[in-house]
């Protein structure tokens, strides 16, 4: 989720938990107020469920952006969020430059669903943790969000290629068929994509 709700949502809880329950994840941005979301929470991003992973912005010089909300037990890691080159609304072939949280964040849907694509049988916490456990560590992100790291998806790749990043195994009960890979997979995309919902972005 790319947008900042604010207050909590019962129903958008209670949603986020039905998808935990079924090993789909759920990426949100951790905000552009460059507040400290261990002290005021933010929504969704700040829920206390497994499935979550909560995304600070970085630049292009690995520095934490200026705007970002972070969290030493609240957000997750980082990713690239300042002046990422993103397609727009006008036409087919229309881009444009855009910072906030909300850029960072499907940096790592689309890792968390590449991850997926290549190792179909590893669990969500399989996938989360090799995220979380395999990231850069910046000296601008220490302190400031749980890992202290920076989003490095071949690092991920390659831990779980060696049977790391969680242990291995599949998400219990549940069975890998073409349908839930491509729930998990489209999940993680809609749940990811930018979208004005009348809140911070």
């Amino acid at each position: 989720c790319s947008s900042d709700l604010g207050g909590k949502s019962r129903l958008l809880e209670a949603t986020i938990q039905e998808h935990n329950s079924v090993g789909i994840p759920f990426i949100a941005a951790a905000g552009n107020s460059a507040g400290d979301n261990d002290r005021l929470p933010t929504y969704p991003a700040c829920y206390d469920l497994p499935n979550i992973l909560a995304v600070a912005a970085t630049d292009s010089t690995d520095t934490l952006a200026d705007f970002s909300n972070i969290g030493a037990k609240s957000v997750d890691l980082g990713a690239p969020g300042v002046e990422v080159i993103s397609s727009v609304a006008d036409s087919d072939t229309s881009y444009a430059s855009y910072s906030g949280t909300s850029m960072a964040t499907p940096h790592v849907a689309g890792s968390v669903t590449l991850l997926r694509a290549q190792y179909p049988t590893k669990s969500m916490i399989d996938i989360l943790a090799a995220i979380t456990g395999n990231t850069d560590p910046l000296p601008s992100l220490a302190g400031k969000c749980v890992t202290g790291g920076r989003l490095n998806v071949a690092k991920a790749m390659a831990a779980l290629g060696s049977g790391g990043g969680g242990g291995g195994g599949t998400s219990p009960g549940l069975p890998l068929n073409n349908s839930l890979a491509a729930a998990w997979s489209l999940s993680a995309s809609l749940f990811s994509s930018t979208v004005e919902l009348g809140a911070e972005c």
